[in-house]
């Protein structure tokens, strides 16, 4: 069994009653040692990193000034991006009209983000789930 910064944990076939009892009691073990909080769960920031290129308050969320076809003013928009669902993009505005329409853009894009995590919260728990009723079965 092996969890993220931790040494590599064995189940031996012959302890635990052959190949189904260890990968069982292996995998209770991964799911007693899983973090509860959805956040560490899902290792998703609630701060924004000191890189990003435009700081929005947000973290995932980042700002994109999108050149449109046949126009010479871009478009802006937001792109909400989440590891293991697809990023959504947020029209902002114009060049010219973006910056007003900013604030009530953000609050949408941080409503999507927070729905986005629980969606993938709940992704990885019914996979846990999963993992557990197969090694039941085992």
């Amino acid at each position: 069994m092996r969890m993220p910064q931790q040494p590599t944990v064995f189940f031996a076939d012959s302890r635990y009653g052959g190949p189904a009892g260890s990968h069982d009691i292996a995998v209770k073990r991964r799911a007693a040692c899983m973090p509860i909080s959805p956040n560490s769960e899902t290792r998703y920031a609630l701060a924004e990193r000191s890189d990003k290129k435009d700081p929005l308050g947000i973290p995932g969320v980042f700002l994109v000034h999108q050149p449109r076809r046949g126009k010479r003013a871009p478009q802006v928009e937001l792109l909400v991006s989440v590891k293991g669902q697809p990023t959504r993009t947020i029209y902002v505005g114009t060049q010219a009209t973006w910056e007003k329409r900013l604030p009530e853009k953000l609050q949408i894009a941080a409503a999507v983000r927070a729905e986005k995590i629980r969606l993938q919260a709940q992704k990885v728990a019914a996979a846990q789930q999963a993992a557990l009723s197969v090694g039941a079965l085992s």
